[in-house]
C-alpha cells in the first residue's frame, strides 16, 4: 500500500507531514504497523479474538433485553 503526499505551493513541511500522517492513519496502515511491531503468540491472538466475540455477544444480549 503506497501513501504519498506532495507538498503544495506555500505549504510548510510541518503541515505536509501532518497531512501524510493523517493519510496513513485513515488508510489503516498505522494500525497494521502497530500490530506487526511486536510478535504476538498465536494463543494470544486466539484469546483476543475470543474475548472480542464474547464482548460482542454480551452487547447484543444487552440490546435485545433493552428492546423487550
Amino acid at each position: 500500500m503506497n501513501v504519498g503526499v506532495k507538498k503544495r505551493d506555500g505549504e510548510t513541511s510541518e503541515r505536509a507531514l501532518r497531512r501524510f500522517i493523517n493519510l496513513v492513519k485513515k488508510s489503516g496502515l498505522w494500525g497494521e504497523i502497530r500490530k506487526l511491531h511486536y510478535y504476538e503468540n498465536p494463543s494470544t491472538i486466539r484469546n483476543n479474538i475470543n474475548i472480542k466475540k464474547k464482548r460482542e455477544l454480551s452487547q447484543a444480549r444487552l440490546e435485545r433485553n433493552r428492546k423487550q
